[in-house]
């Protein structure tokens, strides 16, 4: 069995294409981890930072962001890693893009004209991912689970 290895700094580096807009440069800090789960000797799940990742892993990436002035809102923004299939994320608000970021779509299919069939996108095609974070929120944390390819 082949078992491939990758380095999370590979992984946040691919996830570094994080942005929040539109507010001015310097406004808003984001920091990001990975984190990887293990499961712990009494049977629970337990969340580990990740130094590196094997084929299957089941992971979870945190982007927290502080925003100086938040009386306007503003956009976050991330490259889903190659090596990773997008599985859910902590907000149904959530919109994806399977193209490179050049459309965007509600995860949850929100706004969708009534009949209009729905057909969810596959993991493995959703290249980013995008949060709009409302006015007078001055910080906060967004997960998204995946699985590693």
């Amino acid at each position: 069995m082949i078992c491939k290895v990758i380095s999370t700094g590979t992984m946040l580096g691919a996830a570094a294409a994080l942005t929040a807009q539109p507010v001015a440069a310097g406004q808003v800090e984001i920091s990001r981890g990975i984190y990887v789960e293990n499961l712990a000797a009494d049977g629970s799940l337990a969340l580990e930072p990740a130094s590196m990742l094997r084929q299957g892993d089941s992971v979870v990436l945190i982007i927290s962001w502080r925003v100086r002035n938040a009386e306007r809102g503003f956009t976050v923004a991330s490259a889903v890693p190659g090596a990773l299939a997008f599985q859910r994320s902590s907000t149904e608000a959530t919109e994806i893009s399977t193209d490179g970021g050049r459309n965007w779509r509600r995860l949850d299919h929100a706004g969708r004209p009534p009949r209009e069939e729905f057909r969810a996108p596959s993991p493995d095609t959703i290249t980013h991912l995008r949060w709009r974070i409302a006015p007078n929120r001055a910080s906060g944390q967004i997960t998204y689970r995946a699985l590693v390819r």
